[in-house]
């Protein structure tokens, strides 16, 4: 059995932000091509974080590389030094001060690389480009170098900083291309974000993993919209202006409308404070099953005025045959599904109108949500990671005509019969 060596900055799981669901869909899928996973889970304060109630559903094994440093406000790259932390059941606290203060801390990437040569790794995979500097180390010879970039580091940050929002990345062009330069396989989110990294990367082989989903509709059983999202920077830029503008234009022709707002984004203080003054908005937090959420409401808004990649949001509410209205920004990736799979809606007045009339005329709904199922027919798997198992297949045939672990290809000959 090929094994895979997945480094993560967070544990795969339906029931968290989209960048989990979008690991745990990738893994799942991983596993059915026959594939044992390992995931190393990199972060801050990781031995605290509790393990998803699901997560056996995508690994075989979990071990975790805890990060030195401190938690910043600003960026993922900027929160994690490339320091492992010692064992604190074997530090004493003057110890782990004393370790702090005199720098003596180990380098992760020889912790993860030693993590890799033991698992005898026939593909490392990492998520997100700002982890790429950990895999340094690790030895190439037989071994395919997997990243999932998310995003274009450069562009979103330029994109936050234009909307007043800290970078996150911080990094340069140039910065960004040093740190994917290693790899055999680079994979995008997205068919724009594919041509930019491919022209950043011209001899790279460059894919499209969009993510994947199979639909499963969703009826609706009360006059209300429905926002999903984390408490990211990103999504509490979007839904507040929403609320003072757009939601107030719909509260004014529809009283009778609720606004449920899903998600960790719920521990906003902004968000609370509209909430606690007007009794239409309704805060449901995190809920066990992200799914479940969509059962219900007449209609999803995605009205995200700043980001980058694919919003899995929109996937997923598109896949469960909601009816829904996106922003442009939102909408980013998925182009084509303007007008044929969701409400696309430039201005304040343009989405409080799509709102108002899918809240009102149920057959304008079900022909938006007849829409949204046919066009969610792209992020069925195989077609979503059709890309995907043709870069990695080969592994999959090499190993099972050859006697040998180690009769596997070079992973740039793997890429090359792909």
């Amino acid at each position: 059995m090929l094994k895979i060596t997945v480094l993560s900055p967070y544990y795969p799981s339906f029931q968290n932000s989209g960048s989990a669901t979008r690991l745990a869909s990738i893994l799942r899928y991983l596993r059915s091509t026959g594939f044992r996973v390992h995931l190393v889970f990199a972060g801050w304060k990781a031995c605290r974080q509790r393990k998803p109630a699901d997560v056996q559903m995508f690994v075989d094994r979990v071990s975790m590389l805890e990060m030195a440093g401190r938690r910043l406000p600003a960026a993922p790259s900027q929160c994690l030094e490339f320091l492992v932390r010692p064992r604190r059941s074997i530090l004493s606290r003057a110890a782990i001060s004393a370790w702090r203060w005199l720098g003596r801390s180990q380098d992760a990437g020889d912790a993860f690389s030693r993590i890799v040569a033991r698992d005898r790794a026939d593909v490392v995979w990492i998520d997100h480009t700002y982890l790429a500097p950990l895999i340094a180390k690790v030895r190439r010879d037989r071994t395919l170098l997997v990243v999932d970039t998310h995003d274009v580091v450069h562009l979103r940050d330029a994109d936050l900083q234009r909307s007043s929002l800290p970078a996150e990345g911080g990094m340069t062009r140039e910065e960004e291309i040093q740190h994917l330069e290693p790899f055999d396989l680079v994979i995008a989110i997205q068919n724009e974000e594919q041509k930019v990294l491919q022209e950043m990367l011209p001899d790279k082989r460059v894919i499209v993993a969009e993510h994947a989903l199979e639909t499963c509709p969703r009826r609706c059983r009360r006059k209300s919209l429905c926002f999903v999202g984390s408490n990211h920077s990103t999504n509490v830029a979007s839904i507040l202006p929403f609320i003072a503008d757009s939601w107030q234009q719909i509260r004014a022709r529809c009283p009778d409308a609720l606004l449920e707002i899903v998600g960790s984004v719920c521990q906003n203080a902004g968000l609370a404070a509209a909430a606690a003054i007007d009794d239409r908005i309704v805060l449901r937090g995190v809920v066990p099953n992200t799914a479940d959420i969509y059962d219900g409401p007449a209609a999803v808004i995605c009205p995200l005025l700043v980001g980058s990649g694919l919003k899995i949001k929109l996937v997923e509410s598109l896949a469960h045959g909601k009816a829904t209205v996106a922003s442009p920004i939102a909408a980013q990736g998925l182009t084509t599904g303007i007008g044929a799979g969701f409400v696309c809606a430039k201005s304040p007045s343009e989405f409080a109108n799509a709102a108002v009339r899918l809240l009102t005329d149920g057959e304008y709904r079900n022909v938006w949500e007849r829409a949204a199922l046919a066009y969610a027919a792209r992020f069925d798997p195989e077609a979503a990671y059709r890309e995907l198992w043709q870069a990695i297949a080969p592994c999959l045939h090499a190993m099972s005509n050859g006697p040998d672990r180690h009769a596997i290809a070079t992973p740039m000959t793997l890429l090359e019969t792909a």
